[in-house]
């Protein structure tokens, strides 16, 4: 079997532009945006305490990634090219006391992007590898997998909303300075698979989180 990775290279920047009313420090906010990612419905990050009962409160995320990654073996082979911006909507509402309901829709596009040619500059200036980056032409989007099994492909831009993610939120222990609490959720396939901008199916979850 013989597998060649001709590299991969992730940009990741979050950026809360409107931030809660509650003044404990959370999680930065972070989410998987390889290609693949929206087939899972794993749940972000977020601080354990809740909302006071009625207070209403809501964040907007922006996050972009920049991806070349290129593997194959004797059954499979993978090539992810192209750019992926997500802006996600938190709503979140203290349902009574130390209860609170919470909501995320994300809007995603996947596209060629602007960042082959800085990243490239980047790698430059540091002495870094490309990773075979630069023997392809800049802005094209090309997320692509193949096997005896599955397949598919996506050499063109789209954008749409992903899924939407409801969950409850207990509060099941705090002292002065730290929270604990437990969460349920479920992401509904509100976005388009065959766009990778969804999984397709419900999916569910528990947490627990933890802050001080």
């Amino acid at each position: 079997m013989r597998t060649r990775v001709a590299g991969e290279w992730l940009l990741a920047l979050s950026v809360c532009l409107l931030c809660s009313n509650v003044l404990q420090a959370q999680p930065l906010y972070s989410k998987n945006l390889a290609p693949l990612s929206g087939l899972f419905g794993f749940p972000a990050l977020r601080e354990a305490a809740t909302l006071p009962v009625g207070q209403f409160d809501g964040a907007l995320f922006a996050s972009v990634t920049n991806i070349y990654s290129v593997a194959d073996n004797a059954r499979e082979s993978v090539n992810f090219d192209g750019e992926t911006q997500r802006i996600t909507v938190r709503l979140r509402y203290g349902l009574a006391a130390e209860w609170e309901l919470e909501g995320e829709l994300p809007w995603l596009q996947h596209h060629g992007g602007q960042l082959d040619h800085p990243i490239e500059q980047w790698h430059d200036l540091w002495g870094l590898p490309n990773g075979g980056r630069e023997k392809v032409p800049h802005g094209l989007i090309d997320f692509s997998y193949q096997s005896p099994v599955a397949s598919f492909a996506m050499a063109e831009s789209g954008d749409g909303w992903g899924d939407l993610n409801l969950a409850l939120v207990r509060q099941v222990w705090r002292d002065e300075s730290a929270w604990l609490s437990a969460r349920a959720g479920v992401k509904l396939a509100t976005g388009n698979e065959r766009q990778l901008r969804g999984s397709g199916s419900e999916d569910y979850y528990l947490s627990v989180n933890y802050s001080d």
